[in-house]
């Protein structure tokens, strides 16, 4: 009776030995399907696509850091943006120390505004026909002080608030005895000098397209249509209000034996056009989001005056000197 019982134990023991055994192989089945589900659908995975992972330290998610970012946080990455040489507003010097630096009363706005946004950015001084070209094909991310034109429109986003609102007149020597009284077809005759791929509004872009103005000089930069209106190759330089009282120190502080004195220039007292300038932000970067923040900081800065207050201390410690 007892060589029975435990005849039978030993079997009820057995069965629950490979009752555990199988058990077992269906722990180690399924651990193996789980693990081979999770390499396929990671190799799955589109390139380029943000993929999740766990720490096996840390119970919060780790953002695989070889991904690319598909988040519409627009600090998570840096913005190249270009200025071109074109004081008051953006232009770049040699400090002391022999690095170059960037200063302006836009830039100033700017490095406000992505300072709020918490968004990282360097600049780059580009020529202006560059730096359109650049920003058409995405190779820079985004172009300070730009006027909104139909054909700029197919690659540029602009913002919705205006960065600056530039104040376009005309320029002669101080012995000219040219005037104007608002109407271009009354200077048809005379030479002008601009800037290339420049725009100054629609009233004097347009009056060059349809020829009113016939004659017209342009260069890249201001300083040498400076030098042109002191000597007498152009008659009348067509520049913002306020670029000049920089350049005009400029050409002086330049002056050689050949040019031993600069005329003294006079501003006209007729402005041309008051037109709105904007930062534009090239469209195959596609930061629509950066965009779209940009604006709202930048009318936040208008409302609260911290906007006003950077321009008037700016010029108080720079043009009113």
């Amino acid at each position: 009776m007892a060589y029975l019982v435990v005849a039978r134990a030993t079997s009820s023991l057995g069965i629950i030995m490979k009752i555990i055994a199988v058990m077992l192989l269906c722990v180690v089945s399924i651990t193996s399907l789980a693990i081979s589900l999770n390499t396929s659908a990671h190799s799955a995975l589109p390139h380029g696509s943000a993929m999740i992972a766990m720490s096996q330290h840390d119970s919060e998610p780790v953002i695989d850091a070889r991904a690319k970012s598909t988040s519409n946080n627009p600090s998570s990455s840096k913005l190249h943006i270009a200025i071109v040489e074109y004081p008051p507003y953006e232009f770049s010097y040699i400090d002391q120390d022999g690095k170059l630096q960037f200063d302006g009363v836009s830039v100033t706005l700017v490095k406000e505004v992505f300072r709020r946004l918490n968004q990282t950015f360097e600049l780059q001084t580009l020529p202006w026909s560059r730096a359109l070209k650049l920003l058409k094909e995405g190779k820079i991310d985004g172009l300070f002080e730009v006027l909104s034109r139909p054909e700029r429109l197919a690659y540029a986003d602009f913002t919705q608030e205006v960065l600056m609102q530039e104040v376009v007149m005309l320029f002669v020597t101080e012995d000219s005895e040219i005037t104007f009284t608002g109407e271009l077809s009354s200077l048809a005759d005379y030479q002008f000098g601009m800037r290339k791929d420049f725009s100054y509004g629609p009233y004097f872009d347009t009056a060059v397209e349809q020829k009113v103005i016939k004659h017209v000089t342009a260069d890249v930069e201001s300083t040498p249509l400076l030098l042109k209106l002191c000597t007498g190759d152009i008659d009348i330089l067509v520049a913002e209000k306020d670029t000049i009282h920089y350049v005009e120190k400029e050409v002086k502080a330049l002056q050689s034996s050949s040019l031993r004195r600069c005329k003294n220039i006079k501003r006209l007292e007729q402005a041309v056009q008051s037109t709105p300038t904007y930062m534009a932000f090239s469209k195959q970067s596609d930061i629509k989001h950066v965009r779209d923040r940009f604006d709202q900081v930048l009318r936040q800065m208008k409302q609260d005056g911290s906007y006003q207050k950077i321009i008037d201390e700016w010029k108080r410690a720079n043009l009113d000197k």
